[in-house]
């Protein structure tokens, strides 16, 4: 479906911003890949009407989302996404990405922006990257993107009570 054709299109993308990845790097690496047992993103306020929200993916294929300001779902949902991508397709593109060599904060000069914090929760593992503005490399930004479209494209939301 679309799911796949985007998350192709970005895997793709990601290989072609990295020069070194060469094709028997594709085929499965003698190592595993971390298990991904939750990857989370948050968006912090800025001066403006930046969108406020905090989203948790699950490999069971559920996700938990908080909009707090400037989204269209404000308050607390659950919804439904293809799991298996967490594990199949995220963990060996955040290997791919060096995801776990980066710095755990990013910060621009300026000040009043957004921060972007990425939590990736493993069996090895948590590593957090707190991003400030846009200062992180490329590849920060293409997990914050596969992120976002696995929200854009998951089904089922429902609006959960707050405690």
């Amino acid at each position: 479906g679309d799911m796949k054709k985007s998350l192709f299109l970005l895997s793709m993308l990601c290989a072609l911003c990295l020069p070194t990845v060469t094709h028997s790097q594709f085929r499965k690496p003698e190592h595993a890949s971390r298990r991904i047992q939750s990857i989370a993103l948050e968006r912090t306020p800025c001066f403006g009407s930046c969108p406020v929200y905090k989203v948790t993916l699950k490999p069971d294929g559920t996700l938990t989302y908080v909009g707090t300001r400037f989204v269209s779902k404000i308050g607390t949902y659950s919804a439904k996404f293809w799991g298996a991508e967490l594990q199949d397709l995220l963990a060996p593109l955040l290997d791919k990405l060096n995801v776990w060599a980066m710095k755990s904060r990013y910060s621009a000069g300026a000040t009043d922006m957004p921060s972007q914090i990425v939590t990736i929760v493993t069996d090895k593992g948590t590593k957090v990257i707190d991003e400030y503005g846009p200062s992180g490399p490329k590849e920060l930004w293409a997990v914050q993107q596969i992120i976002d479209s696995l929200v854009a494209e998951a089904t089922d939301w429902k609006k959960l009570k707050s405690k």
